[in-house]
């Protein structure tokens, strides 16, 4: 039995929708709780900066987020445990 509905996607409405103000502020708030997962797990460190920081991408036409290691104890962290991937879980929610 074949489907008769067909579903045509307007480029302009997909670029819109990729960077819309409320897409980044969503992914910025998964990459937050991705980063204060991340440095849970990896402990206190007494390094100036967290072990693990978000930041926001806008260089290219759709929203972005990026996690990454911002200090020594991050990068010796996620390298032994995979802390990264292991915290991924806390930006599903």
């Amino acid at each position: 039995m074949g489907s008769k509905w067909k579903v045509k996607m307007s480029s302009a409405g997909a670029r819109d929708v990729l960077s819309d103000g409320s897409v980044q502020e969503e992914l910025d708030r998964r990459a937050d709780a991705i980063a204060s997962s991340a440095n849970a797990r990896a402990g206190s460190d007494d390094m100036r900066n967290p072990p693990f920081s978000a930041s926001s991408g806008t260089g290219s036409p759709r929203a972005a987020a990026f996690v990454g290691t911002s200090s020594p104890h991050g990068v010796r962290h996620n390298s032994k445990h995979n802390t990264l991937l292991g915290s991924l879980g806390a930006g599903r929610g």
